[in-house]
Formats: structure tokens, sequence, C-alpha cells
């Protein structure tokens, strides 16, 4: 019997600013501890433990087109020229609350477990197919990856000129990111 980690993390994808706010991560978003706490709590074991994650700079712009798509969660009257001054208020609420955003901000370095294959956004799921294509062979099974589109539409692809402060910051509240999936 096959378990999907899908089955296991199955939730209502509507979570209100409040329940991220003042609650625990949802359950696909849970960092390190709260995953650990979940399998010692279940007793779940999986065979296989991976994670896709991508630069730490275009993951906080893509959030940002988010938010800004969402203004509610924010600030009402955030537009897409006020990047600089979200990244300062987003950093801030992390250190206040590090699941704002339900885990959105925080280093993906704080979700891996110490056997965890790690994947990259920018290979097009590439590796990540081909992985999972072989787990197939190897238990008689097939994955049919067209089941599997990405449901957001991403945002907007126009450059956003980020100042060196802010980038410096960036890097800063990064580091382990980019030490570990993108070292410069």
């Amino acid at each position: 019997m096959y378990f999907l980690i899908e089955n296991a993390f199955s939730v209502n994808w509507f979570v209100s600013s409040y329940d991220i706010i003042n609650r625990e991560p949802s359950p696909q978003h849970r960092h390190r501890e709260k995953i650990i706490e979940f399998l010692n709590k279940e007793s779940v074991e999986f065979d296989y433990n991976f994670t896709i994650v991508r630069n730490p700079i275009d993951k906080l712009i893509s959030e940002y087109f988010q938010q800004c798509r969402n203004k509610e969660k924010l600030h009402k009257k955030i537009t897409r020229k006020d990047f600089c001054y979200w990244v300062d208020k987003v950093f801030k609420l992390h250190k206040e609350n590090p699941i704002y955003f339900d885990n959105h901000i925080r280093p993906q370095t704080e979700f891996l477990l110490e056997d965890t294959i790690i994947f990259k956004y920018e290979n097009n799921y590439k590796d990540l197919f081909d992985f999972l294509k072989d787990i197939g062979r190897k238990h008689h099974f097939n994955i049919d990856f067209k089941k599997f589109p990405h449901k957001t539409k991403g945002y907007n692809k126009k450059p956003i000129e980020i100042p060196k402060q802010t980038l410096r910051k960036i890097f800063q509240f990064y580091k382990t990111d980019f030490d570990k999936f993108y070292p410069l």
C-alpha cells in the first residue's frame, strides 16, 4: 500500500489570515519541528523525503505579487511599487511570528529533515519527475504527470529593480538558503 503525502496533508486550501497569524501552519507548509512532531505523533514513516526549493529572491518576489493580489493580508494599499516596504514589513512580521503568511517567508532550510532530497524549482521539475519515474519503476506503477498541474498563475514576470540595501537584507535573511542551495 502506498501512502501519498497529499492524503496525509489534505486540507481545505482556503486559510484565512487569522488562521495563519494565530495558529499552526497549514499541513503542507509545516517546518522541520512541526513535521517531526507530526511524524512522531502519528507514527508515520516515509520511504522518500524530498522537497522543491526556489531561489529565495524569486520566491520572495513571487510571494510579494501574491500578496499584491490578496491585499487584505498585509496592507490594503500595497502596490507593485512597494516591494522594499513590503520586504521590511514581512521580515519584521516574521521575527514576531515565524509562521506569518503560512510559513511562506521562512527560510527553506528550516523545512529540511536530515535525509531530505532537494530538487530545484528552476529545473522545471525535470529532476523531480525523473526521480518519481524511477520510484514508479521500482514499485511497478506509473505516475501520470498531467494530473499534477500547478494551479497558480504565477506572478507578472516584469522585473523588479531591487535596491542594494534591500538586496543585502534579503541575502542576510536567507543566508542559510543561499549557502545551501544557491552558493554565490
